[in-house]
């Protein structure tokens, strides 16, 4: 299994970078206790793979 290096400071909680919107929200759901903030934690996960897609896309363009 490979280790993430890379991840994505949401809100308090480090999120894999290499995660998809809906891998991050399968995994909150299955948490026993839950976050009092996973709104939060979704929309900053969401705004920063989006720039991060923005800016690959920019840089072949």
């Amino acid at each position: 299994m490979d280790k993430t290096l890379d991840y994505i400071e949401c809100a308090g909680v480090r999120v894999p970078a290499d995660w998809s919107v809906e891998q991050l929200t399968e995994a909150l759901s299955k948490r026993k206790i839950r976050f009092a903030n996973e709104q939060e934690i979704m929309h900053i996960f969401t705004k920063a793979i989006h720039k991060g897609k923005t800016r690959k896309r920019k840089a072949y363009a």
